[in-house]
């Protein structure tokens, strides 16, 4: 299982990860660039910044046929956590560019969570076929948080 990767400064470049429970969280990481990975078939959710995990970049990636366990958490790319899971997860300042998401996520493409600030999501193909509407995700881009651009 590849989760739960605390980094700094690290570049990721150009990888496949196909099926896996999960795919890459990462938890307290900051200042990462990450490109040119594709991401598909995980259990749940694609990418997860979270725990205060702040200005990563990740661009020209290709997330496709996220919740193939669990269609609840199907997101392609997810930043900070819910209230009911931690409290106040400052995962700030994160861009998301270039990226093609989708099809067959079956939650948001992106989804943006409570307390995080700052998240660039900019020039961004989204592809919603396939999505489910299970939990909500019935959207390509959902930002609970605050000055999102």
């Amino acid at each position: 299982m590849f989760a739960y990767l605390p980094a700094r400064l690290s570049v990721c470049l150009s990888l496949l990860f196909c099926p896996l429970p999960f795919s890459p969280q990462f938890d307290y990481s900051n200042d990462n660039y990450i490109s040119g990975l594709e991401m598909h078939h995980p259990g749940q959710e694609a990418l997860h910044f979270r725990l205060n995990s702040s200005r990563n970049v990740v661009e020209h990636c290709y997330v496709h046929n996220t919740g193939t366990v669990d269609e609840r958490y199907g997101e392609g790319m997810y930043v900070g956590s819910s209230k009911s899971n931690y409290v106040n997860d400052f995962s700030n300042d994160n861009v998301f560019r270039f990226n093609h998401i989708g099809p067959n996520m079956t939650a948001e493409c992106i989804d943006i969570k409570e307390y995080v600030t700052g998240t660039i999501v900019e020039f961004n193909y989204f592809d919603g076929t396939g999505q489910t509407g299970a939990n909500g995700g019935d959207s390509s881009v959902q930002s609970a948080g605050l000055t999102h651009v």
